[in-house]
């Protein structure tokens, strides 16, 4: 009897499991909810850092060239970009001695956008201390020193922090109708807008899909977007009446 017991158990077991997934399968054909068992774990995937955006060499800071030319390497998951091989090699071979300058200038082109004036990761207000540092080409504010393990340690959640805040300040200011990448109205067939940040910059896709290019050649849809936007944000001064003079004018 107890032999029987145990292969009834084990048979019950087995009904329950196979039965899981055509429960699951009928609750969504009747726009019921799916039982917690059968919903997708969330995938949170690590950020992997903002492509090389200066449009010089990392190490002889001659300017790139054309993207076919160009040549990319990665330095401890960073992505660094010269207008040669004998360049790369040469920066690869020690690369502590040129990254200095390269940070500088990045930090240099990134600030005036920077959303934030608090700690990335503490919300502790900026002051004489802060520290401006650039994690994967991404220009970071902290408090201190002693905040820069704790970025590393949680990147990606402090980096998505960081965009959202830049998407915030950014957003009701960004002017462009059209994807940089495209040329597709925003908000069109595409559906809405992907908001992208790259750079601490705003960027706005007609869809996902435009990522790898804007990514792959940021410099070629990127070359100034903010004074673009501000351009075109400017309100057209009104056309002048024939045989009127604009006022204040002397006629």
């Amino acid at each position: 009897m107890r032999i029987r017991s145990v292969r009834l158990v084990a048979l019950s077991s087995f009904v329950v499991l196979a039965a899981a997934p055509w429960q699951a399968a009928r609750a969504v054909q009747s726009g019921d909810k799916p039982p917690e068992s059968a919903k997708a774990a969330p995938s949170a995937r690590p950020w992997k850092g903002d492509p090389y955006m200066l449009p010089t060499d990392a190490m002889s800071g001659e300017p790139l060239g054309p993207i076919e030319k160009q040549v990319k390497i990665d330095v401890d998951g960073r992505e660094f970009r010269f207008a040669n091989q004998a360049n790369a090699d040469k920066f690869k071979a020690d690369a502590q001695k040129y990254i200095a300058a390269v940070d500088e200038k990045m930090i240099r082109e990134q600030k005036p956008f920077y959303p934030l004036d608090t700690d990335l990761v503490s919300d502790e207000k900026l002051g004489a201390d802060a520290v401006d540092i650039v994690y994967l080409n991404r220009l970071v504010r902290l408090a201190n020193k002693d905040q820069v393990t704790a970025l590393r340690k949680d990147a990606a959640k402090y980096i998505e922090k960081l965009d959202q805040a830049v998407i915030a300040k950014q957003g009701p200011k960004y002017a462009a109708k059209t994807c940089p990448v495209s040329s597709e109205a925003l908000g069109g067939e595409m559906g809405p807008p992907v908001d992208y940040v790259i750079g601490n910059h705003l960027v706005r896709l007609c869809c996902k899909n435009c990522k790898k290019d804007l990514v792959a050649d940021p410099l070629k849809y990127l070359s100034n977007p903010d004074k673009k936007n501000d351009t075109e944000a400017q309100p057209k001064k009104p056309a002048k009446e024939p045989g009127k003079s604009a006022p204040g004018s002397k006629s």
